[in-house]
């Protein structure tokens, strides 16, 4: 049985996406990142789920992202915050994993749910 050092290190290996699931279309085209990584600033992540072409992954990353996957699951690591209109939320996407449930727009017609992308430098 592996351990979970090695499923860190099966997470730390390149894992190839799909660029054609990506975002933004003017974003940088990625062929292969890790999903996890270290710099001088700690531990980083790079973790989107809807991206990764599982078909090109081995089985050890396969098994090291369905770990990463159950550990996500457990209800201790999971914060749930309900914005309200006016709520402003800033998070750091490579040092905290986040995800978000299904939105509402509001019913007003031409009045969309207004979600801007901010890198901060």
């Amino acid at each position: 049985m592996e351990c979970k050092e090695d499923k860190r290190a099966d997470l730390r290996r390149l894992v190839p996406f799909d660029v054609t699931r990506q975002i933004d279309p003017a974003d940088e085209a990625l062929d292969a990142v890790a999903i996890l990584d270290s710099d001088a600033d700690g531990t980083r992540f790079r973790y989107l789920y809807h991206q990764i072409a599982y078909a090109r992954l081995d089985r050890r990353q396969r098994e090291a992202v369905g770990a990463l996957e159950t550990a996500l699951a457990e209800p201790g690591l999971i914060a749930e915050l309900m914005l309200s209109p006016g709520d402003v939320l800033l998070i750091n996407n490579g040092i905290v994993l986040h995800g978000r449930g299904a939105y509402r727009n509001r019913q007003v017609p031409r009045t969309p749910r207004h979600h801007l992308r901010l890198w901060l430098i």
